[in-house]
């Protein structure tokens, strides 16, 4: 009765970039994560891991409101594992979601939903 749910968005921005010594297309992609159906996202959420395929320097981000997104570029697409953790207000355990990029047109984005007690979400909201 009292539970309500949240809609987590990750996803990616994408641009082309054409590297001028090798003339392969290198790839800039820019990660967030948003709450479509909050303004006051910066207070729900204390902050966001990211996590790159190990090969990738560096591997991990780490990102705290209000700007929770991190641009890189790179040759090859690549899985990012984003965990998303919440103000204690909230009383929810951090949420992962796994975002596969998207590095084509304008990116892409991937979706959860996340249970949230209703009154617990007055405090943040």
């Amino acid at each position: 009765k009292d539970q309500c749910f949240l809609e987590v968005v990750v996803g990616n921005h994408y641009k082309g970039l054409s590297e001028q010594v090798v003339g392969d297309l290198c790839h800039e992609w820019t990660m967030y994560v948003r709450l479509p159906e909050f303004q006051a996202s910066k207070e729900m959420i204390e902050y966001v891991v990211y996590n790159l395929h190990p090969a990738c320097s560096p591997d991990s981000y780490i990102k705290r409101p209000p700007k929770l997104e991190f641009t890189k570029t790179s040759k090859e697409t690549v899985s990012v594992n984003c965990t998303i953790h919440w103000n204690a207000l909230l009383g929810l355990q951090p949420t992962v979601v796994v975002h596969d990029l998207v590095c084509a047109d304008i990116g892409g984005r991937t979706s959860a939903r996340v249970g949230v007690s209703a009154r617990r979400l007055q405090f943040c909201a």
